[in-house]
């Protein structure tokens, strides 16, 4: 009996000795499930699956709230040394839920929300390597760049259809991205008392490109190989962005008009809200013309979803009046009060204004506006600290399209109109209407 004993304590020695090594070995070592990259604005760690890393809720600029609440976005400040953990995504854009199934006793499911929501989330096939030596043999794939729709109103990139583990994975050997950009009257009030003319949505979507730009190739992807990809108000985003005055200011040659140099392609925050020159804040300018290379262009190749070409976009005065009815529902005189309201009495009252008098074919509450040649009481709207892109109406401007060295493609999504329905026909329907 002793000698089963001497046995038992034995094994029971050597199984600690095995959980004491593991345990050890775990905390040595990094798990063997994460990935690590070292961007231009610090350590990343990821997410390592079958055939694909995934980085999730990657900051490209800071918090909108507070004073940086309808303002252009500024830029993320680089967190070295620290280790940011990508590991999920992070919070939707505020919305309300007005996509409601009157069929069903609840709403569409709804993840987190809130105002600090602009992150980005890279897919990365898991033979893609990038040398830190910059080895010219490393093999860089191209760039898809996700821009979601919803009337500029809903959306996230946080969805569960846009997730980018098929698109990316090691057969097809690309790198997909997808991004949020603020929405709603977050993302276009216009108020010209206040100096504000919107478009900060789009502002969004051109600073993230600017970053997947400037750090892409860290994850083993070309920079000069960039194409964005959307559909409906994510499709006319991306029209809109290939036709920001901002990255036209240049010639064929590759120089650049000098009227626009001071203004810049910045970010502004609250030591340089009179224009002042923040260098650490500053991004880098691209542009498309033909004459341009690769290395300048932003982006290189889009592809359009359901692109309602012929929209005709407000204009500033039309826009104005809109913004001027949100601030009297918030009871609010300046841009002060409007950056100090609560979110949720934010969405509230835009969602009172859903149904404020438009004319006819003016689809979008909350959008784009055109800012491009615009005048609002004899002044002339330029490019400055608060209106960052430029907004031209798109069937204006198709033949600046012919000297831009991008390809296009356009297309139309079957039952795209699907989503509505529910909100048409508040009762249960027959099958056949429904088809």
């Amino acid at each position: 009996q002793s000698l089963i004993m001497g046995h038992w304590s034995l094994l029971l020695l050597l199984y600690a000795f095995v959980q004491c090594s593991c345990l050890y070995d775990r905390e040595a070592k990094p798990p063997s499930d994460f990935v690590f990259v070292e961007t231009n604005s610090g350590k990343l760690v990821g997410r390592k699956l079958r055939t694909v890393n995934t980085y999730l809720g990657i900051p490209y600029a800071e918090k909108p709230t507070g004073r940086l609440r309808f303002r252009p976005p500024r830029p993320k400040v680089p967190w070295y040394p620290a280790l940011y953990q990508a590991l999920n995504y992070g919070p939707e854009c505020l919305q309300s839920s007005l996509y409601i199934n009157p069929n069903e006793d609840s709403e569409v499911p709804t993840v987190p929300m809130d105002e600090d929501c602009l992150y980005l989330n890279i897919w990365q096939p898991s033979d893609a390597y990038r040398d830190p030596n910059n080895d010219p043999s490393d093999e860089l794939y191209p760039v898809m760049i996700w821009i979601y729709g919803g009337a500029f109103l809903h959306g996230s990139a946080n969805r569960p259809e846009y997730e980018g583990n098929m698109l990316a994975s090691r057969r097809n050997k690309v790198i997909v991205v997808s991004l949020n950009y603020r929405l709603g009257a977050l993302g276009f009030l216009v108020s010209t008392a206040d100096g504000l003319y919107g478009n900060y949505g789009l502002d969004d979507q051109k600073t993230a490109v600017q970053w997947v730009k400037d750090n892409i190739i860290h994850f083993g992807g070309d920079p000069n190989r960039i194409t964005l990809f959307g559909e409906s108000a994510g499709a006319m985003s991306i029209g809109l962005l290939m036709l920001d005055q901002k990255q036209q200011e240049y010639t064929e040659n590759g120089s650049k008009d000098s009227e626009y140099r001071e203004g810049g392609n910045r970010a502004v925050g609250d030591d340089d809200i009179n224009g002042n020159t923040n260098e650490s804040t500053k991004g880098t300018d691209y542009f498309l013309y033909r004459g341009s290379n690769r290395e300048q262009q932003l982006f290189h190749s889009v592809i359009l979803q359901s692109n309602p070409l012929g929209y005709k976009y407000r204009s500033v005065a039309v826009a104005n009046f809109i913004g001027t009815s949100y601030k009297e529902h918030l009871d609010c005189e300046d841009l002060r009060c409007l950056q100090s309201e609560s979110p949720e009495e934010l969405i509230h009252v835009q969602d009172t204004l859903m149904a404020v008098p438009r004319s006819i074919g003016d689809f979008f509450t909350w959008g784009p506006v055109v800012t491009d040649n615009a005048y609002y009481r004899e002044v002339r709207l330029r490019p400055g600290p608060l209106a960052n892109v430029t907004v031209r109406q798109p069937i204006e401007a198709l033949n600046e399209m012919q000297r831009m060295n991008i390809p296009v493609i356009m297309g139309t999504n079957s039952h795209e109109g699907t989503v509505f329905v529910f909100t048409a026909y508040p009762t249960r329907m027959a099958k056949f209407i429904f088809q």
